[in-house]
């Protein structure tokens, strides 16, 4: 006749080969939890390597922004392409420390009219204007590494990268523009030509505004 007995363990048949359920059930935990250990590891930093990728792309990206913009009032000032809204957007994305944020706000408290007559007083420059490339070589470096933000945020980090190539095909084609203007070709294709590189600087300052804009939205985001 079998025997039960209790002890410390859990309810065990003695001398029938029935195994101790509580045993193997510890046995089992302990699998279970080395099997998803690396699992809980990788969740438990997903939050730092979170926090540690986005201080390096915000910085990239700040710098980035603040490169577009003065290299589109550059661009609006040489075209003279510059109203209050332009004033507005221009002030509104200059960091607090900027020097020229003071001047802006003078210009803006202005009436209509003063600064209508400012703004007249600036005249197109004639000679076209060299463009610069601007990227984001760590934020394109670590697309990747983007899984770990929010849709939202990823979203608008893959935008930017895109909107930056498209501006870098644009200066492209306005650097071909402007070279093509010295073959000697008939004033006709020279206006031609000019009209087109007129054309491209619309557009790379229409395009840098809404990087800007994008750019400005990725840095509110905490994730």
């Amino acid at each position: 006749m079998a025997k039960w007995v209790t002890g410390e363990r859990a309810w065990t048949v003695v001398g029938l080969g029935i195994p101790n359920f509580d045993s193997g059930f510890r046995r089992i935990q302990k699998g279970t939890l080395g099997l998803f250990s690396p699992w809980f590891f990788e969740l438990s930093q997903r939050p730092y390597r979170r926090n540690q990728l986005r201080r390096s792309l915000f910085i990239e990206l700040e710098d980035l922004k603040e490169k577009l913009v003065a290299g589109t009032y550059a661009l609006s000032a040489h075209l003279a392409k510059i109203d209050r809204e332009f004033f507005s957007w221009f002030e509104s994305n200059l960091s607090e420390s900027s020097p020229y944020k003071a001047e802006l706000r003078k210009l803006l408290d202005l009436k209509d009219g003063q600064l209508e007559q400012f703004l007249q007083s600036r005249q197109p420059a004639n000679n076209p204007m060299t463009l610069k490339k601007h990227s984001a070589p760590f934020l394109t470096a670590n697309l990747g590494g983007l899984s770990l933000f929010s849709p939202e945020f990823q979203r608008l980090a893959v935008t930017v990268v895109g909107k930056l190539t498209m501006l870098h095909e644009e200066v492209d084609q306005n650097r071909f523009f402007f070279a093509n203007t010295f073959d000697g070709g008939t004033p006709q294709n020279r206006q031609i030509l000019h009209s087109n590189m007129q054309n491209s600087y619309a557009f790379i300052i229409r395009l840098c505004r809404t990087i800007v804009g994008d750019i400005n939205a990725l840095l509110v985001l905490k994730k």
